[in-house]
């Protein structure tokens, strides 16, 4: 849309005519009609340009200020560099276990800048530090279960060394309820 609005018409046309439109001198149809834009891209620059007006800075049709890729400094660069490099080659509990709000907020307490965790993420992988797999999908495990207490009860035996000073096993049999899952008995021998 602003590709070929910039090559249609000039940026002072385009503020002239968002304007008049906001002063309410030209309808909605006649705005369109001389841009040769739609409703909804219509609604759009004019927020644009009233943002830019607001703030005081200059309105361009070429960007809109949203989705700029803002490089990271050198220092910065470098520190995650050294840290990402750490976490992948040489830590010994926590190797290839990347965190990276953790790494975040490292940046925020050295330099005092706010990054979000996926730029740094995205740093990592694009550096090759960081390898993103998909998650393996698990099967659901369907249980079924009874719709009113009492109609089925689950019996289990187990064996273990239940009390440990006895210094033997115990078998612990145990009854409960499939719907409820109360344990209605259990015996201990």
């Amino acid at each position: 849309m602003t590709e070929q609005l910039k090559k249609r018409a000039s940026q002072e046309w385009l503020e002239y005519v968002l304007e008049r439109f906001n002063d309410y001198e030209l309808s909605e149809n006649e705005a369109c009609r001389l841009l040769k834009i739609k409703r909804s891209q219509l609604y759009e620059l004019r927020k644009r340009w009233l943002k830019a007006n607001i703030g005081k800075k200059p309105f361009r049709l070429n960007s809109s200020g949203q989705n700029q890729k803002r490089s990271l400094t050198q220092d910065i660069q470098g520190f995650l560099h050294q840290e990402l490099f750490y976490i992948k080659k040489k830590a010994h509990y926590y190797r290839d276990k990347f965190n990276f709000a953790y790494l975040s907020e490292q940046v925020f307490k050295k330099f005092g800048l706010s990054i979000h965790r996926n730029t740094i993420r995205r740093f990592a992988i694009k550096e090759g530090y960081y390898h993103q797999t998909p998650k393996e999908k698990k099967k659901p495990c369907i249980r079924f279960e009874m719709d009113s207490i009492g109609a089925l009860f689950q019996h289990d035996t187990s064996r273990h060394v239940c009390l440990p000073h006895s210094g033997r096993y115990h078998d612990l049999i145990m009854t409960k309820d499939d719907h409820s899952r109360l344990i209605t008995g259990f015996s201990l021998r």
